[in-house]
């Protein structure tokens, strides 16, 4: 077989991905279209696209000249990409049919297609391309409810991305000066070669992962996410808290294993947990004062960064696989929590936290839901949160770089945590109500997401091998 079609055949999840992009501007031409049609055909591209990256070849392979490269952990990253496009798709219909605009569905199959090529990408020309595509679509997606705030947010986060864009090609110039090279491969052996700060290795190397956390929302970079959460539609959030940030942390743990099961170089380390628990900082004290859930899960966003970032600074030997199954259980409880929030807000026509009060008993269904959605990102058991939490914990034990000043930070932060991702529950079941809000009218939909991830994170809980 042709190594051309061999290619091809590797990376038949993009192309389906690819081919939804190109087959949807038809749409238009069509007199009297139907946004039912449209949305139906965007799920069966996630579909389709979630169905390839399971039957997908797991061979480590190197595709067009170097520029992709798929392993084991490329295999598994891109299909809990592909589950959470699909997820994301499949429960948000209603308000994808709310949108008539065929370019909503475009921007969202381009977010994930940046996603799943960020993750595969192994050379900094196919890196930024694959981020600028997803950064790109990220940017009109947050400013698609067209409000002023909307708008705002939009700009903001176009700001920050573009500055973002240059720091990241400033900080490969810097890398090639050293190397004389490009590729991912190039990046790792620097990682663990002897960094010193002030040398044009370290500098590079330095700018590359400042310019990386801006898609993860991770601090230095982590401005723009409260603002584009409180404005941004809910099938948006979603997307913006789950996929960008597991591609990029994947492809940043591809770049720290050394392929052995040795120590990480120290320096990186040292680099990798600053960032992390600058994260978790920002994320999670500043998450306290909100008064806006929306604004909260902006917080709460940036606080799991930080969580994902430590999660980069445990052995090499388990780090894939414990960002995995935080990953995966990260975005069950994000879903969830999302899901019910929008259902909240389209009958309360706001998400003031102090709006919640008195709301549980009226709305046990989304209210349980939202509940456990919280639970589970806080880390309590019985829920998956806790077992994630658990792994990226006492992996630390395995480092001899910063151990115990991280897993303080992070106990630390997951007891700060835990005092605002309540406050909603709270809220919910035991103060009085002070509105008569309309009762939600839960429909078999309703049930099966909220019974059905409930369950999810439960199963993963108790089985935190399976993946």
């Amino acid at each position: 077989m042709p190594p051309l079609l061999n290619d091809l055949i590797a990376i038949l999840p993009e192309i389906s991905l690819v081919s939804g992009i190109l087959l949807l501007p038809f749409f238009l031409l069509i007199r009297n279209k139907r946004i039912e049609s449209i949305t139906l055909f965007m799920i069966s591209i996630f579909l389709l696209n979630m169905i390839l990256s399971i039957t997908a070849i797991k061979n480590e392979t190197s595709l067009f000249s170097n520029q992709l490269y798929i392993g084991e952990s490329g295999y598994n990253g891109r299909l809990i990409l592909a589950l959470a496009g699909c997820l994301i798709t499949l429960l948000f219909k209603p308000y994808f049919l709310a949108k008539s605009q065929v370019e909503y569905f475009v921007f969202t199959l381009s977010l994930q297609l940046g996603a799943q090529l960020t993750l595969i990408a192994d050379h900094a020309i196919s890196l930024i391309l694959a981020i600028e595509l997803m950064s790109v679509s990220s940017y009109a997606l947050s400013g698609f409810l067209f409000s002023a705030k909307s708008s705002e947010a939009g700009i903001k986060f176009f700001l920050h991305g573009s500055i973002a864009t240059a720091i990241l090609v400033f900080g490969f110039s810097w890398v090639y000066g050293q190397t004389g090279e490009l590729s991912m491969n190039s990046i790792s052996v620097l990682i663990h070669s002897d960094l010193i700060p002030g040398t044009l290795a370290f500098t590079g190397l330095l700018l590359i992962l400042i310019a990386l956390t801006f898609k993860i929302s991770a601090a230095p970079m982590h401005w723009w996410a409260p603002d584009v959460f409180q404005a941004a539609p809910y099938p948006v959030i979603a997307f913006f808290s789950t996929i960008p940030k597991v591609s990029v942390v994947l492809l940043l743990a591809r770049l720290s294993d050394s392929g052995s099961a040795g120590q990480q170089n120290t320096t990186w380390l040292i680099l990798m947990g600053t960032l992390a628990i600058l994260t978790l900082l920002a994320g999670n004290f500043p998450a306290l004062r909100q008064t806006n859930a929306r604004r909260l899960l902006g917080y709460s966003s940036i606080g799991q960064a930080g969580f994902l970032l430590t999660g980069l600074c445990i052995a090499p030997s388990q780090m894939n696989n414990v960002l995995m199954y935080y990953a995966l259980a990260m975005m069950t409880g994000v879903t969830l929590v999302t899901y019910c929030l929008n259902r909240f807000e389209r009958k309360m026509k706001t998400v003031e936290i102090s709006e919640f009060s008195g709301l549980g008993k009226s709305n046990l269904l989304i209210s349980s839901g939202m509940t456990i959605g919280f639970l589970s990102l806080t880390g309590l058991p019985p829920f998956a949160g806790f077992t994630a939490k658990f792994l990226i914990f006492t992996g630390l034990g395995s480092i001899s770089a910063l151990p115990i000043l991280l897993l303080s930070f992070g106990i630390l932060n997951t007891v700060v945590a835990l005092f605002y991702y309540i406050r909603i529950p709270l809220r919910l079941f035991l103060y009085e109500k002070e509105k008569d809000y309309a009762v939600i009218d839960n429909s078999i939909t309703d049930y099966i997401v909220v019974i059905g991830l409930s369950l999810a994170l439960v199963i993963l809980f108790l089985i935190p091998d399976w993946f």
